[in-house]
């Protein structure tokens, strides 16, 4: 699984630089979308972090 890195690296960016100007419905968006998949691909990488290292 791969995500999209450049593209979370940018929006944190928006929403810490940018705050008041951040539009909601693109936050919920991506909670509802995003995040799911983000999740996912965070815990194959854990995984396979942990079987690389006996964990």
């Amino acid at each position: 699984p791969e995500a999209d890195w450049r593209a979370i690296i940018a929006f944190r960016n928006v929403v810490v630089h940018d705050y008041l100007g951040t539009d909601l419905n693109q936050i919920w968006n991506i909670v509802e979308h995003d995040l799911p998949d983000l999740k996912h691909t965070i815990a194959t990488m854990l995984d396979e972090l942990n079987d690389g290292n006996g964990g």
